[in-house]
């Protein structure tokens, strides 16, 4: 739940298994309200990643961190996220960055 205080910090973050050590990264203009947003369709069994919503469902909420990786300008966003997906063990099917906002990631 995003509160009225939380700062808006943009920039890149991940949703880290902690079993598998597999992440999904994705980017955002305000981070704390995506973590929401991923929070509630996880737990609602409707994430937009469909590995990603395989293991919360398998493993659990419990197992999952959320961190911010990375904060920079919205300009910015799309190259740091670049930098980001370039990693193993990652969830994303997706690894482009200019085509993402096509198939409803925000």
């Amino acid at each position: 739940m995003v509160r009225p205080n939380d700062p808006v910090i943009c920039g890149v973050y991940s949703i880290r298994c902690t079993i598998t050590g597999h992440q999904y990264i994705g980017s955002s203009k305000h981070i704390w309200r995506r973590f929401a947003d991923h929070r509630g369709a996880l737990r609602a069994g409707k994430g937009h990643n469909k590995v990603l919503q395989f293991a919360w469902d398998v493993f659990g909420e419990a197992y999952f961190i959320f961190t911010i990786l990375e904060e920079c300008p919205e300009v910015a966003l799309s190259e740091v996220e670049r930098k980001y997906l370039q990693g193993e063990l990652l969830f994303n099917i997706l690894k482009d960055v200019e085509n993402k906002f096509a198939f409803g990631e925000k």
